[in-house]
């Protein structure tokens, strides 16, 4: 049986075998360095939507909301009030009632400039 393991160890660096080797081997580092960069520049998309770090307070969360962030990310606060999360959300929620907003969407990027008007033919003005 082990010899029967080495002949077919022997074949596969032959000639024929070689070629499907490496192809595999090329495809899989392919796929892999694909997934990779997928990866990074879904966790940079998240990174840039989601506020996170030093959100105490309903004024926090608002302004991280105005600036473009579409969630707050509360973290070390909890340790000090652990209701904090169920809090802001309640706040908010009352906040967008006495605004008159069907939901914390209609908040975010309020604060960021509109386009003034149709997008150049480029496309490299700031889309919010």
């Amino acid at each position: 049986m082990l010899s029967a393991a080495f002949a077919a160890l022997a074949q596969m660096f032959s000639a024929p075998f070689r070629r499907v080797l490496l192809k595999s081997i090329g495809l899989a580092l392919l796929v892999l360095i694909l997934l990779g960069i997928g990866l990074h520049r879904l966790l940079a998309w998240l990174a840039a939507q989601i506020a996170i770090g030093g959100g105490t307070e309903l004024a926090d969360v608002l302004d991280f909301l105005a600036v473009g962030a579409v969630a707050v990310q509360v973290g070390t606060a909890i340790f000090a009030d652990p209701t904090l999360p169920v809090r802001l959300v309640d706040e908010l929620a009352a906040e967008c009632r006495r605004r008159g907003l069907s939901s914390y969407r209609e908040l975010i990027g309020t604060a960021l400039p509109r386009k003034p008007g149709a997008p150049s033919a480029k496309g490299v003005e700031y889309r919010p």
